[in-house]
């Protein structure tokens, strides 16, 4: 893990000196207006690091605003549709740091209400998390976040390393849409001291690699609608890692999301 954020490192300093000013304006230099999403997502099932959390479908309705000034705060809830009760409802709100072609860095704060005490992250009271997202041209964009998760005398670290490639398609079937299909790689480690209070079959939540993604993502824009289906591989971590020992293997488990977002600005 630690090689990897090596490699994110000097190829985000490699792109930051020798990028053109037009590919990296100065912060604030981007035009940016006032602008609320309204979404909605289905997922068959939910993950958190490689736990399984939930096997049953969800629906969440979400609402999201960001400023002209790089401010947003957005409002969220997770529907199971097997019981109809709001399992879980997330209010988040951050800044970029950053808003430039290439480069966005963000720090945001997510406070989480929990009425299903059976999920992976039920333990978890809030989240602070630093994002930096790194474009190397058309080739490669890179995404790290850093989070810290609060519990009840408890603190969870993690780092997730995530690189993907976007393929472009212009005036795909209508000629005022464009349609992105992203194919991503992730990495995941991190303490799971917080889960190991839900989930009793971890028996060592020391800091470790918890699990890596393979996802296909597509995402299909027109007019002020955003539709965005995504399929994820995800592999758990086996339980011969010392660092992160579980009692019974987990097993690789697939899943699939579908959102569409109604854009105002």
């Amino acid at each position: 893990m630690k090689y990897l954020i090596f490699i994110f490192l000097v190829l985000q300093l490699n792109s930051t000196a020798f990028g053109s000013g037009e590919n990296n304006p100065p912060a604030g230099d981007t035009l940016r207006s006032h602008e609320l999403d309204l979404g909605i997502e289905f997922g068959t099932t939910r993950l958190y690091r490689g736990i399984k959390s939930s096997s049953n479908p969800y629906l969440r309705p979400s609402v999201m605003y960001t400023s002209p000034g790089g401010f947003y705060a957005g409002l969220a809830s997770y529907i199971s549709l097997d019981s109809g009760h709001v399992d879980e409802t997330d209010l988040s709100a951050g800044y970029e740091l950053v808003h430039r072609k290439r480069t966005t860095l963000s720090l945001e704060f997510i406070h989480y209400f929990f009425r299903n005490n059976q999920l992976a992250n039920a333990e978890v009271k809030n989240e602070v998390e630093f994002f930096w997202r790194q474009d190397f041209g058309t080739v490669l964009t890179s995404k790290l976040y850093f989070d810290l998760d609060f519990g009840n005398g408890t603190i969870d670290k993690s780092v997730t390393f995530d690189l993907s490639h976007e393929f472009i398609v212009e005036e795909a079937f209508n000629e005022d849409a464009s349609l992105s299909i992203i194919p991503s790689f992730s990495v995941t480690a991190g303490s799971l001291n917080l889960v190991r209070k839900v989930k009793k079959d971890i028996v060592n939540a020391g800091f470790g690699v918890t699990n890596y993604d393979l996802s296909l993502a597509l995402e299909y824009y027109i007019g002020r609608f955003i539709l965005s289906p995504e399929l994820v591989y995800d592999f758990p971590v086996s339980k011969k890692i010392p660092l992160l020992q579980k009692t019974k293997k987990s097993d690789p488990v697939s899943y699939f999301t579908a959102s569409v977002i109604f854009v105002i600005d």
